[in-house]
């Protein structure tokens, strides 16, 4: 089986010198990579620039990215060929990036302006990011397994299905994993994943949502 992974966070410039991110780590990502490698499958993992990353093997390629463009571009470049049997899509992808700097009533286009001080009065418009897992069987064939993440805080079981929903909705993904920060400490990792049927299976950690992942995609 050869699956695409990816994990980390965008990292969205302001200025050349600073950008907006997200604490994400990668490591689940890793710790996926290295789960699936070990029983066989081709896996490429996408990672973010400062994420943890798992270690390149004849089964494991990693590639880098640094913010959503060129995250988009490396989906649908990796995608296109149709040689994927399924992708975990554990990246923490920028909603959001900034468009405009509007530094003292001056404006500059994001990421193009050099570093900004000395200003008073500094407003960052942003722009909205599409989502996408709602491209990947657009760019990976229909018949592309897709597992989406979804992380909430400090949400109900009721919220976190309905967020969950909205995904499926939207993406026609295959898994999606339920997580939520305010359960995530140290090892423990606990995860729901739902079916496109809205039956689920409840794991503690992320070696066993590996196991879980391998069994169902096979």
């Amino acid at each position: 089986m050869k699956v695409l992974i990816t994990g980390g966070g965008c990292e969205e410039a302001v200025d050349t010198v600073r950008s907006l991110c997200n604490f994400s780590t990668g490591k689940t990502s890793t710790q996926l990579a290295e789960i699936f490698a070990a029983q066989g499958c081709q896996v490429t993992a996408l990672m973010g620039k400062r994420a943890v990353k798992p270690e390149e093997t004849d089964s494991v390629c990693v590639r880098e990215y640094v913010s959503f463009s060129d995250l988009h571009s490396a989906l649908k470049e990796e995608l296109a060929g149709g040689n994927y049997d399924a992708v975990i899509h554990a990246a923490a992808v920028a909603d959001y990036s900034p468009d405009v700097i509007e530094a003292d009533g001056k404006e500059y286009k994001a990421g193009q302006v050099p570093k900004i001080t000395g200003v008073e009065n500094l407003v960052i418009h942003l722009k909205k990011n599409p989502k996408l897992v709602d491209s990947l069987k657009i760019w990976g064939g229909k018949n592309l397994k897709v597992v989406a993440f979804k992380l909430t805080s400090q949400a109900t079981q009721s919220q976190r299905l309905e967020a969950v929903n909205k995904v499926r909705k939207s993406s026609d993904a295959d898994y999606v994993v339920s997580n939520d920060l305010s359960e995530i400490k140290g090892s423990a990792h606990p995860c729901r994943i739902y079916d496109s049927a809205e039956n689920y299976h409840d794991v503690q950690n992320v070696a066993e949502l590996g196991a879980y992942l391998l069994e169902v995609l096979k």
